[in-house]
């Protein structure tokens, strides 16, 4: 029976190593594992933020135009106010100034004297009025 020992010994010690390499590999796997799911996330983060980059271009660009027409935009929602409704200074105020934030009170009442003085709003009877024909 010696060499059916022999054998055994043999296919015993190649067994411990095939047990060995399965083992090493096997933590290799897990050490490859976890650096795929810390990549994943650097590029997911990544990506992010690149996304965001863009919105903030996007979102810069919207700003500068808005900060750009803004006084035309303000004028625009004044005369758009009064042509929805009869209404008195001190209410065009509250709404375009307290309720929407357009602009501050005194940047709101230098954009109503502009607007008189252009002549595309009066004031009849304490109620303004726009002077500008609607058009459909």
């Amino acid at each position: 029976m010696g060499e059916v020992d022999e054998l055994k010994e043999f296919l015993q010690a190649t067994f411990v190593k095939l047990k060995e390499n399965v083992d090493l590999n096997q933590k290799q796997i897990n050490v490859l594992m976890e650096e795929n799911r810390r990549l994943n996330d650097t590029v997911s983060n990544l990506s992010n933020q690149i996304k965001r980059q863009k919105e903030d271009k996007l979102k810069k660009e919207v700003m500068h135009k808005f900060r750009r027409h803004k006084k035309e935009m303000i004028k625009h929602k004044i005369i758009e106010t009064i042509r929805v409704k009869r209404i008195l200074l001190p209410e065009l105020k509250e709404i375009i100034v307290d309720q929407m934030g357009y602009c501050s009170k005194a940047t709101f009442y230098r954009y109503y004297e502009e607007l008189r003085k252009e002549g595309t709003i009066s004031v009849q009877n304490k109620v303004i009025v726009s002077n500008i024909l609607n058009i459909v």
